[in-house]
């Protein structure tokens, strides 16, 4: 094991990318919904939803209200529905909503995560979430109190981080985007934006996400990455690594 000394003072705050990373979340579970509520086997809806560039996804979490993204998926199912001579079916904008939350794994936040972020808040580190998501599940997520804060089994998650960044936020509005789509200043945008509300440079930064290309992105303009595979202890063990403790 490293010794102690090797603690790099440089670090001072861990991001944590939220889906598939600290949390899951399965859009299966709403395209199994629509197949139901259309009656149509549900891979007709990915296109809508989730086709790069142009599904309806990538707008919305880039701050696009629920509203419009709802009236939109409306515009398109409609089409879907002529095309195939089937009614359109009727659904509430609420339904829809509590539907498209259900993506989100109702499971409690794993036990070992949530004490990691308390061992590094303790720690005396910056803790952030920077999410490509969007207004309805950024509600969910950090509590919705126009629902009552009945989402409440983040509450203490939402509590230790300094802040959940959700690129539908109305001071970020843009996502993390792979190089392959987008310019190195476009990809680069989002962590910009991030680092400026955080006031801190990319090498006093780790960031922790599922997708290899955001990490390759941010660790191309100087920052830490860390590539999360499903393991915690290997996390653990790379932000050991990197000079980051806690005990």
């Amino acid at each position: 094991m490293t010794d102690s000394k090797a603690v790099d003072p440089k670090v001072k705050n861990i991001i944590f990318d939220w889906g598939k990373t600290f949390h899951d979340f399965d859009l299966d579970v709403h395209f199994n919904w629509l197949s139901r509520v259309f009656g149509i086997p549900r891979h007709h809806f990915w296109h809508i939803f989730s086709q790069y560039p142009n599904g309806l996804i990538f707008p919305y979490e880039r701050g696009l209200s629920t509203r419009r993204f709802i009236e939109r998926f409306r515009e398109e199912s409609a089409k879907l529905c002529v095309g195939r001579k089937i009614s359109v079916p009727s659904f509430s904008d609420e339904e829809f909503v509590e539907r498209w939350n259900m993506i989100i794994d109702p499971s409690p936040p794993a036990k070992e995560r949530v004490s990691l972020l308390r061992k590094l808040k303790g720690g005396g580190y910056g803790i952030y979430f920077l999410s490509n998501t969007n207004q309805a599940h950024a509600a969910h997520i950090r509590g919705d109190s126009r629902r009552g804060n009945r989402f409440s089994r983040f509450k203490e998650v939402i509590n230790l981080a300094d802040r959940f960044f959700g690129s539908s936020d109305t001071d970020i509005r843009c996502r993390k985007v792979k190089p392959s789509q987008a310019t190195k200043p476009e990809c680069e945008k989002i962590f910009r934006k991030v680092l400026a509300k955080i006031g801190a440079l990319p090498g006093e930064c780790v960031f922790i996400d599922d997708t290899q290309e955001y990490i390759a992105v941010f660790q191309g303009m100087g920052g830490r990455g860390i590539h999360c595979t499903g393991n915690w202890t290997k996390i653990e063990y790379e932000l050991y690594h990197a000079g980051v403790r806690w005990d």
